[in-house]
């Protein structure tokens, strides 16, 4: 028995982040793995071809022009090595994904019936809204046979239950937590010496593998936000924000330490959305724990978000270089009037005030995300991107760019302007902006940026740059 992951097709000739990750656990539990890249063979084919220059984000099977039977022929070849007995894993790394996992899934029931387990992992699993073990697509993929066993989240400790089970478990698989262990400004003494959160750690203590060669931990410090950004779910999916106590993250980066060699930390939340003071002072006991256990090696990452110029202090910037930490900063516009719709408190001189005090203090942004197809986005809005340039010809910290197109989640503010399906929510549309207007945007967006050695952010067995 053989244990396949599929890397359905996207936009890029990249590797799923998410399927990595699927591929890293399945091998911590001694699990024959082996990796079936449709995406590369169906770039390979296609990728020169007139159809090739107007696919949506991610390669969307039903949204292309790529000849279905041609396309299926390529899958065909590729899905040849699948036996009888075997398991069958996809990433759905998008809700638009999920025409690829169809024809695929479908293609594999038909050539193998009930002799194959079939499965997916992923974010497209649940759509935005959905939370806990809800997700309807799961239960029609389930329901048609398209699966047999789909990962609702926590998969490292679904997953490994699965694994305990002979493979039978089957049916959606989600890990309910009370809370996330020791979050909230909790009194010193509830947090034990020996940190054991009640669950073995080989599920608690996961690797961030974006980072090649290191031996990573993730930690949160913050969860939920405490803005309401129009395009963001964040705070529907988290109502309550919370944040820990900055001496019992220490403590926790000190269990680790003594129980293994970690060398990166990643922070999974927006460390700065809320207290400026509380982030300033976790840099300043981490500086202080390192010097003290001689760990100036280990590094950190962390989501990062703008605030207007006067708000940071240039000591956290110093305190950010100091540590080795590395952030991924949503800018999410350069238009003023589109900041403003989006409800952000920045505007673009305080955008190019924090990329020019990084480079004053050496301070690595590693991902600079942009979004593009905003609902209240003209092409004047749009032209301004025009404004990077002179950031991006001068030297900078920005490693690699993510330009995103904007979605429309459910119950969110800009349901009210845009005609919207949530069946198909990246079909939305208003008299500003459609779908072919936000495929062109990222496209330029996207060539301008690589033309100026601004790589693309490509998510393979580490965090690595794309060159032009």
């Amino acid at each position: 028995m053989t244990i396949w992951l599929l890397q359905l097709p996207r936009l890029d000739d990249t590797f799923s982040w998410g399927l990595k990750e699927i591929e890293n656990i399945l091998r911590e539990l001694n699990q024959p793995v082996e990796v079936l890249d449709i995406n590369h063979a169906i770039t390979k084919q296609f990728h020169d071809t007139e159809q090739w220059n107007i696919i949506e984000d991610y390669g969307i099977l039903g949204k292309s022009l790529l000849p279905i039977q041609d396309v299926k022929s390529c899958v065909a070849d590729v899905i040849d090595v699948i036996e009888p007995g075997d398991i069958v894993l996809s990433c759905v790394f998008t809700v638009e994904s999920r025409a690829w996992f169809t024809l695929v899934h479908s293609m594999l029931r038909l050539t193998h019936g009930k002799e194959l387990l079939l499965g997916a992992g992923g974010q497209g699993v649940r759509a935005p809204g959905e939370e806990g073990n809800h997700s309807e697509w799961a239960d029609w993929t389930l329901a048609r046979g398209l699966s047999d066993i789909m990962f609702l989240g926590e998969t490292p400790k679904t997953m490994a239950d699965w694994v305990s089970s002979g493979f039978s478990l089957r049916g959606k698989q989600y890990f309910a937590h009370d809370a996330f262990p020791h979050l909230g400004f909790l009194p010193q003494q509830s947090l034990q010496d020996d940190l054991d959160r009640k669950i073995n750690i080989p599920n608690y203590y996961h690797y961030d593998y974006r980072h090649e060669g290191q031996r990573g931990i993730k930690i949160h410090f913050t969860q939920g936000c405490v803005k309401q950004c129009t395009f963001c779910d964040v705070w529907h999916t988290w109502p309550k924000f919370v944040m820990r106590e900055p001496a019992d993250v220490i403590k926790e980066i000190n269990h680790y330490n003594r129980n293994g060699h970690i060398t990166h930390i990643s922070f999974p939340d927006n460390t700065i959305n809320a207290s400026n003071s509380k982030f300033t002072e976790l840099l300043e006991r981490f500086y202080d724990w390192k010097d003290k256990h001689n760990r100036h090696d280990i590094t950190w990452s962390s989501q990062f978000a703008v605030k207007p110029t006067n708000q940071f202090e240039d000591k956290m910037f110093q305190l950010i270089t100091a540590t080795k930490g590395h952030l991924s900063v949503g800018f999410d516009h350069v238009s003023d009037s589109v900041l403003t719709h989006m409800k952000k408190l920045y505007r673009w001189q305080d955008i190019t005030s924090f990329i020019e005090r990084c480079n004053q203090h050496q301070t690595t942004i590693s991902v600079a995300v942009w979004l593009v197809g905003y609902p209240t986005e003209t092409d004047q809005d749009f032209d301004q991107y025009r404004k990077l340039i002179p950031l991006l010809e001068r030297k900078n910290t920005i490693l690699s760019h993510n330009v995103s197109i904007t979605g429309i989640n459910r119950n969110s503010l800009l349901e009210r302007i845009v005609t919207v399906d949530h069946s198909h929510p990246m079909d939305w549309h208003n008299e500003l902006v459609n779908k072919k207007i936000r495929q062109q945007r990222k496209h330029i967006l996207d060539t301008m940026l690589l033309e100026h050695n601004a790589s693309y952010m490509m998510y393979r067995s580490t965090l690595k740059r794309a060159e032009a």
